[in-house]
C-alpha cells in the first residue's frame, strides 16, 4: 500500500505529485493474489516486452529488446525482411548506438539465425547438467555467487560507510551555523543559504543511502537461486521451441561482443548469455574459457588467401596514385612526340568512322531484312 504520491496545500486545493523516493509504503499489507517471484517475472517480462510491430516478414523477432552490445551497453536494433534488389532475406542484428547518438560505436552485428540456435543450445546445455546434478550444480554456483557477491558487497559498503560519515557531518554542521545564528555571529539570510544548502545535500544522501542499503540486502542466497532455476527447469522441460514467455522466463540479457576480424566473412565472436538466477553459468565441459580456434579448412584457407591478395592489391594501387594497375599500356602521351600523337588520333578517328560506318551498313540490311519479313507474313496471311 503506497500513501503520500500526492499533497495539497491549504493556500491551493490542486494535488501536487511527490517524489517517489518520498513515499509511504507498507509492504504486505493486503493477503497476495500471487506469490513475490511470479509478481517480479511478471514485471521484469513487461519492462523487455519487445515492440507489437510486426516487420516485413509478419512478426517480430523472439529475442527483440533482450540484445544489447558489449561494448556501450546500449540495446541493439533488429533488421529483418526482403530485399527488393536480390531478393534474398536480411536477419540480423547490429548496435543501436552505430548509426544513432552522439557517441558511435561500432556496429557488433550478428545474425539473427545464430543467435536463434545459441539461446536454445545453452539451454539445453546448462538444464541437462543442472537436472542430472543438482548437488553439484547448486555448489558451483554458490561458489560463482559468492564470489561476485563479495567483490560487489565490498564496493557497496565503502560507498556507505562514507555517504553515512557525510550525512553526520551536515548534521554538525547545521548545528554549528544554528549557533552561529543565535549568536549573532552569522546573518539570518546566510543561516537561510547554508541550511537549505545541507538540507538538499542532506536529501540526497538519505535516498543514495536507502539505494546502497537495498542493494547490499537485495542479495539473495545463491542455494536459493539455484533452487530458483531448477524449479524452471522443471516447469519446462522441453526446450525444442522456445516460445516468447519461455526467453522471457529464462533469459535477462544477452552481450554481443566485437567480432574478432570485422574485414572477414567467416570468423569468431563471442556472446554472453545472462540467465535469471544464475547469470553467464556454463557447465563444466564449457566452462574452460578459450578463444575458439579459426576454421583451417580448405575453403577458408583459400578465402585468406583471397583476401591478403586483395589487400596487396589495395596497397599497390594506392602507391599507383589510385589508378587500376596497368592503366596505361602503352606510352605515355606526354612521352610521345607531337607527330606521334597526330598519328595516333587520326588513325583513332579513322577507326572510329570505319565502326559508325560499319553499324550504320548492318543496321540498315537488317531493317530491310525485317520489312522484307513482315511483308512476306501479311501475304500468306492474306
Amino acid at each position: 500500500m503506497v500513501n503520500l504520491k500526492t499533497e495539497k496545500s491549504f493556500k491551493d486545493k490542486r494535488s501536487r505529485e511527490i517524489p517517489k523516493e518520498d513515499w509511504v509504503i507498507f509492504k504486505d499489507k493486503h493477503e497476495s493474489i500471487v506469490d513475490a517471484d511470479t509478481w517480479q517475472n511478471a514485471n521484469n517480462i513487461r519492462q523487455k516486452k519487445r515492440r507489437n510491430k510486426a516487420d516485413s516478414l509478419g512478426e517480430p523477432h523472439p529475442l527483440t529488446g533482450l540484445m544489447h552490445c558489449f561494448t556501450c551497453k546500449s540495446k541493439m536494433y533488429h533488421n529483418r525482411g526482403i530485399i527488393k534488389t536480390t531478393g534474398h532475406e536480411k536477419n540480423y542484428y547490429t548496435c543501436g548506438k552505430s548509426k544513432h547518438g552522439k557517441e558511435f560505436c561500432t556496429d557488433h552485428r550478428i545474425k539473427g539465425d545464430v543467435v536463434e540456435t545459441l539461446v536454445p543450445d545453452t539451454l539445453k546445455k546448462i538444464s541437462r547438467y543442472a537436472t542430472t546434478n543438482e548437488e553439484d550444480f547448486t555448489r558451483q554456483v554458490s561458489e560463482l555467487f559468492s564470489s561476485q557477491k563479495a567483490d560487489t558487497a565490498k564496493v557497496g559498503r565503502i560507498k556507505l560507510k562514507a555517504s553515512q560519515a557525510r550525512y553526520g557531518e551536515l548534521d554538525k554542521l547545521i548545528q554549528r551555523i544554528y549557533e552561529d545564528m543565535v549568536g549573532n555571529r552569522i546573518t539570518d539570510k546566510r543561516f537561510a543559504v547554508l541550511s537549505n544548502q545541507y538540507e538538499r545535500e542532506q536529501s540526497e544522501l538519505e535516498h543514495t543511502i536507502k539505494k546502497l542499503q537495498a542493494d547490499l540486502d537485495s542479495f539473495d542466497d545463491s542455494e536459493d537461486r539455484a533452487a530458483k532455476f531448477l524449479e524452471l527447469v522443471q516447469k519446462h522441460r522441453d526446450f525444442s521451441e522456445l516460445t516468447p514467455t519461455m526467453i522471457l522466463e529464462f533469459v535477462d540479457r544477452i552481450e554481443v561482443h566485437e567480432r574478432a576480424d570485422r574485414r572477414c566473412k567467416i570468423t569468431t565472436q563471442k556472446v554472453d548469455v545472462f540467465l535469471n538466477f544464475i547469470g553467464t553459468y556454463f557447465p563444466p565441459s564449457d566452462a574452460v574459457e578459450r578463444e575458439p580456434e579459426l576454421r583451417t579448412d580448405e575453403e577458408y584457407k583459400k578465402y585468406l588467401q583471397k583476401l591478403a591478395y586483395m589487400r596487396e592489391y589495395k596497397e599497390r594501387r594506392k602507391a599507383n596514385g589510385g589508378k587500376p594497375l596497368g592503366y596505361f599500356t602503352g606510352p605515355k602521351p606526354d612521352d610521345r612526340t607531337p607527330e606521334e600523337s597526330a598519328i595516333a588520333e587520326a588513325e583513332k578517328t579513322q577507326r572510329r568512322k570505319e565502326y559508325h560506318a560499319k553499324w550504320y551498313q548492318d543496321n540498315k540490311e537488317r531493317l530491310k531484312a525485317e520489312k522484307a519479313a513482315k511483308k512476306l507474313n501479311q501475304s500468306i496471311a492474306v
